[in-house]
């Protein structure tokens, strides 16, 4: 954790007095030494159950990071310093191409639909993916925020690690701007919104995701680690028809296992195409197999 982030998580959980500010900055230091090598915060929360503070402060440090990093994105903007960008600065995005496909033979009085064929399985924290989607209904279809919001109501978006938080067309009464800059009482209900590996298990999501799995016949991994954990959570007793795969420069063996996980997982036959390339990227992956993805 950086000084910032390990500063405010200790300030966020003495006022609640959970523990002394010297307890809290010494199990700070002592994770901070050791994420050399974590191979990530969530790993490490995860390898220290039970220890004291630990998933409270590394939750309160994610939740901080994963809003400085949406902050940080062009689709962060704040309304009291004027409109947000166009989305052409963020065109070379592989979030572009998805919503040329998705947006294809769609007439604006249909838009309610547009997300009837597809799911989304983000394994990640931030919420960019509904943000650029968001502004990507209102900007092709000329919407208003509420038309847009109402339009997002519909899409299938499972967080299986959770979140930051639902944005405002989710839960208007329960949600944190993009990006939102947060005092500490508020940092912490966030942080109570991330997931650790076990707890994705035994949490509701997990029967969302399957169910999701169960009813798809395409599949799309983009930037996806394939690590056994992730791949149990789709695990399901219908075959998948079809898969592609990014490996962004694995190792052709790393390709072979990813490939064996995705066969396993799916209970795909021997001869069912599984495309998994380790020299295409999310957005050049798209336009390889943009007719068979789209099928």
């Amino acid at each position: 954790m950086e000084t910032p982030a390990m500063e405010l998580a200790v300030r966020t959980l003495a006022q609640k007095n959970l523990a002394s500010v010297g307890e809290l900055y010494q199990t700070c230091q002592i994770m901070q030494r050791a994420m050399p090598v974590a191979a990530s915060i969530d790993n490490y929360i995860e390898a220290q159950q039970g220890t004291p503070h630990v998933e409270a402060l590394g939750k309160l440090a994610i939740a901080l990071r994963i809003l400085q990093a949406e902050r940080s994105t062009k689709l962060f903007f704040d309304g009291r310093q004027g409109e947000r960008p166009p989305l052409t600065e963020l065109s070379r995005h592989w979030h572009a191409s998805l919503c040329r496909y998705l947006f294809e033979n769609v007439h604006w009085d249909g838009v309610g639909d547009v997300f009837d064929n597809v799911a989304f399985i983000v394994f990640n924290y931030d919420r960019c993916l509904e943000m650029f989607l968001f502004c990507a209904l209102k900007d092709y279809y000329n919407l208003s925020d509420a038309q847009a919001g109402e339009v997002m109501t519909a899409v299938t978006i499972i967080h299986p690690y959770g979140s930051v938080g639902p944005l405002a067309w989710n839960r208007p009464h329960d949600s944190y701007g993009f990006g939102a800059q947060l005092h500490a009482s508020e940092l912490l209900t966030v942080s109570g919104k991330i997931v650790t590996f076990s707890e994705s298990l035994e949490c509701s999501r997990a029967n969302d995701i399957l169910g999701v799995v169960s009813e798809a016949r395409t599949a799309v991994f983009l930037g996806f680690s394939y690590l056994q954990q992730n791949m149990n959570l789709l695990e399901n007793v219908a075959a998948i028809e079809r898969v592609y795969a990014t490996a962004w420069k694995m190792s052709v063996s790393d390709v072979g296992r990813a490939k064996d996980r995705i066969s396993d997982t799916f209970r795909m036959p021997p001869d069912a195409p599984i495309e998994v390339s380790n020299s295409l990227d999310a957005k050049a992956l798209m336009a390889e197999y943009s007719l068979s993805i789209t099928q």
